[in-house]
């Protein structure tokens, strides 16, 4: 059964992509959709499929290191077991991923980012959001699949932070 606009992928055990996601889709549950998708940052919608185009924060400079935002397409791919950027092709393996950290920053202007880190392979993803909703229907997402494959790393509730008033 193939899906509109939908191109057949391999997995590394000979499986195509058509055969593996109405039993994907089914095994996880109504939680998630199959959505077109679209091309680019306009793909965004309301409903998370497990592929969103979002900025992920990256150190830059050699003395003086700064955050800097690039655009990527962050997908989660259970039957692969890892978490991936399309666009740079990095990608985290669900079993490493030691904890999935969602903050929000109330201090001045509002911003919403979860913290990924895999200290197998020495990386931290800071991935931020446009919405509170959206992020946090991400960190369901991630809790949910992590338990599906039976991954132990730790999906923390969402951190507030907040200036003291004085």
């Amino acid at each position: 059964m193939k899906y509109e606009g939908e191109e057949t992928v391999l997995f590394d055990r000979g499986y195509g992509l058509s055969k593996v996601l109405p039993w994907l889709v089914q095994s996880l549950g109504p939680w998630v959709q199959v959505s077109g998708g679209g091309v680019g940052p306009a793909g965004n919608n309301d409903d998370i499929s497990g592929r969103d185009w979002l900025y992920v924060e990256e150190l830059s400079g050699v003395f003086y290191t700064t955050p800097r935002l690039r655009l990527e397409c962050i997908v989660v791919d259970q039957p692969q077991h890892r978490l991936w950027c399309a666009k740079s092709k990095d990608s985290m393996q669900l079993d490493n991923i030691s904890f999935v950290i969602p903050v929000e920053d109330a201090s001045t202007h509002p911003s919403w980012k979860v913290v990924v880190q895999d200290p197998r392979q020495y990386q931290e993803w800071v991935i931020c959001f446009p919405e509170r909703t959206k992020m946090l229907q991400w960190v369901d997402l991630l809790r949910r699949v992590m338990d599906v494959t039976g991954c132990r790393g730790v999906v923390r509730d969402c951190v507030r932070l907040t200036t003291p008033n004085n």
